[in-house]
C-alpha cells in the first residue's frame, strides 16, 4: 500500500513541475494619470482614455538580453488605482475595469479587459487594488504605444474632482 502511495505522490509531483510560470521580466506602466470630475452621473458608465502610452517592451527586452521569440506570454500581474494626493476616498465607486487597446482606439470597452474590481470594498479609502485577468497580451505589448482605458461605474456622484493615478505591472513569461 505504501509503495502505491509513493508512486502516486511521485506522479503528482512530476505533473506539478511541468508548468513553468517563472516571470522573466516585469513591464511597468506607471503614472497613468486622469481626473475624475465631481458630480458625474452615476447612471452612466464613464471611460477615461490614456492614449499613446509607450510600452517600452522591446527596449526592456533588449536591455535584459531577452529575444521576443523566447517570450511565451505577457499577462497582467498587479494593478492599483490611487488618489494622487491621498486625500480622496473611492467609496463612490461601484465597478472598475481596465482595458488595453491599440493606440488610437478609444471606443468603449476597446481591446482586452486586463484588470477589474467588482464589487469594491465598502470603504476602500485612497486606493483600490484591481484584480488581473489572465489574458494573453503579447501582440499588444510588443507595439510601441497602446491606449489604456479605465471604465468606472459609480454608486453615487464623485463628491470632488479626484486626481487619480493608475499603476499597472505585466509579467513576461
Amino acid at each position: 500500500m505504501q509503495k502505491w502511495a509513493l508512486i502516486f505522490l511521485g506522479i503528482v509531483g512530476l505533473a506539478c513541475n511541468k508548468n513553468n510560470d517563472t516571470i522573466l521580466l516585469d513591464i511597468p506602466f506607471q503614472n497613468l494619470d486622469f481626473t475624475i470630475q465631481a458630480g458625474l452621473n452615476p447612471v452612466d458608465t464613464w471611460y477615461f482614455n490614456m492614449d499613446h502610452v509607450p510600452t517600452n517592451a522591446l527596449a526592456l527586452f533588449a536591455a535584459n538580453g531577452i529575444d521576443t521569440a523566447g517570450v511565451n506570454s505577457i499577462t497582467p500581474n498587479t494593478g492599483r488605482l490611487t488618489s494622487v494626493f491621498g486625500d480622496a476616498n473611492y467609496k463612490f465607486l461601484y465597478e472598475i475595469a481596465v482595458y488595453l487597446c491599440e493606440e488610437g482606439n478609444q471606443a468603449p470597452k476597446c481591446g482586452k479587459e486586463i484588470f477589474y474590481r467588482f464589487p469594491l470594498p465598502n470603504d476602500p479609502g485612497p486606493f483600490v487594488d484591481v484584480i488581473p485577468n489572465p489574458v494573453e497580451l503579447k501582440q499588444l505589448m510588443l507595439q510601441q504605444k497602446v491606449n489604456v482605458q479605465v471604465m468606472l461605474r459609480f454608486i453615487s456622484p464623485p463628491p470632488t474632482f479626484i486626481e487619480s493615478r493608475l499603476e499597472l505591472d505585466f509579467g513576461v513569461k
